[in-house]
């Protein structure tokens, strides 16, 4: 499990912190790097949110109480993902001054977009669900899923709403297995 845990349990303002960086930073470092590296990185910068959700599924999946129902063995759609998003963010490199002169994303990017943004929406629902499985004690119902997937869509928002119920899935009580795979 080890980094996307460790990843997920991190302070909000790291998280948050991200975004305001790239805003910020965004003007001075297009005086550093060629413009079609200013149009990948938030491409890569975007794969922490997705580590994120990643330690989330798996702590939560870990941690669900007994009876409750809990999706795991999904990781692949996280790993999936990510892969698309490195593959969109080479493919941004490789034809940005193309992109940027024409206005035109290549045909080439409609594939590892699409699995990019379709794997997204799917790992935040699948997050979604275990966290609400999570807090409910139960099979979630549709509205807890809904509110979860809501605060994980506008995650620079929802890192600081979920923040009560990732402290609370840190310190699950009995035999926790979050905390034994942060150490293993």
């Amino acid at each position: 499990m080890g980094l996307s845990t460790r990843v997920a349990f991190l302070h909000p303002g790291w998280l948050t912190a991200l975004p305001f960086v790239w805003l910020i930073g965004g003007s001075w470092l297009a005086t550093l790097v060629p413009p079609q590296a200013l149009l990948a990185l938030p491409l890569v910068i975007s794969l922490i949110p997705l580590l994120w959700m990643l330690g989330l599924y798996r702590a939560a999946g870990l941690a669900v109480r007994d009876g409750a129902v809990a999706s795991t063995g999904h990781d692949w759609i996280f790993w999936l993902t990510g892969a698309a998003e490195l593959a969109t963010a080479a493919i941004f490199m490789i034809n940005g001054e193309t992109i940027l002169a024409t206005m035109q994303l290549p045909p080439v990017l409609f594939l590892p977009g699409s699995v990019w943004v379709g794997g997204f929406v799917a790992g935040m629902g699948l997050t979604a669900f275990n966290l609400a499985a999570f807090d409910r004690g139960e099979a979630p119902s549709a509205g807890a899923v809904g509110g979860a997937f809501a605060l994980l869509w506008f995650w620079p928002v929802g890192v600081w709403v979920l923040r009560p119920l990732v402290q609370r899935l840190r310190q699950a009580p009995g035999d926790n297995p979050v905390r034994a795979a942060m150490q293993g």
